[in-house]
């Protein structure tokens, strides 16, 4: 029988050890997936900016705009410390000179308010969505927005989005053009909700999939039980062992023969 209770204590106190790395390790997984990210953000940038440096035509430090030849159409805003608007002659030579000064002013937006600083941290935040599938949701409906928002500036500094919606529809038409954590007017994912939108009709607004809700809430519900439950199994680790001592070497006290009086 002392085996059994030794046996048993053992058990519970390996269990309970197993348990309390779990959030730990997710923790480290998430780490280790931050950092994952900003290493391809770099090397990726990198390539990019190599890229760049080819096709690059002119430039207006004033403006920080960078006019680049190449039949792409694409127009965007890329870096943290120094962020630049690069536009392709592609795009321009497809663009009235309205729909040119919309897309401009779409990207100064971006420009002014550093989104790829933001959207580089949206991205860091989509990457650990494998164990919270609503963190997913999330930074869609904040990339929809700060588009959203970008193009309202846009109509605004233009006066009207007919300009806007007409670039847009020209952008829609080609080719999708990706750049790696940039903030861009060409998001073909996005087009649909801000074209709504420039049409001043109803959007869904910000959308989560039930099933991400659920599988986040299982998620969270598991982690709060296992970081609640070492106190407890650390008790009854502890009660088993005091019993299988009192066990070694004899009867409890609870269990004494009826004779036996304790000295006063």
């Amino acid at each position: 029988m002392n085996i059994i209770y030794y046996c048993q204590s053992l058990i519970a106190l390996v269990a309970t050890q197993i348990l309390h790395m779990i959030p730990l390790g997710l923790l480290l997984i998430i780490l280790i997936a931050a950092a994952t990210k900003l290493f391809l953000y770099y090397f990726q940038s990198l390539s990019l900016r190599k890229r760049i440096r080819k096709l690059t035509i002119s430039e207006n430090k004033k403006e920080k705009t960078i006019t680049l030849g190449s039949k792409e159409k694409f127009a965007f805003v890329l870096g943290i410390r120094n962020p630049k608007i690069y536009i392709s002659t592609g795009l321009v030579s497809t663009l009235s000179n309205k729909e040119f000064e919309a897309v401009l002013a779409h990207e100064y937006y971006h420009l002014e308010n550093r989104d790829t600083f933001t959207m580089l941290i949206a991205s860091i935040v989509n990457s650990i969505s494998f164990i919270f599938p609503v963190l997913s949701d999330f930074v869609r409906n904040y990339r929809v927005g700060r588009e959203i928002a970008a193009d309202r500036f846009a109509v605004s500094k233009m006066g009207e989005n007919l300009s806007l919606m007409s670039a847009l529809q020209k952008i829609l038409a080609a080719p999708s053009f990706s750049t790696p954590y940039a903030a861009s007017i060409i998001e073909h994912d996005t087009l649909e909700e801000r074209i709504l939108s420039l049409l001043a009709r109803d959007r869904k607004g910000k959308q989560f999939k039930l099933l991400n809700l659920l599988i986040t809430f299982l998620s969270l519900l598991f982690i709060a039980v296992i970081i609640a439950m070492p106190v407890y199994a650390s008790n009854i680790s502890s009660e088993s062992s005091s019993l299988c001592a009192d066990k070694s070497i004899g009867k409890p006290y609870s269990e004494a023969p009826p004779a036996y009086t304790p000295i006063k």
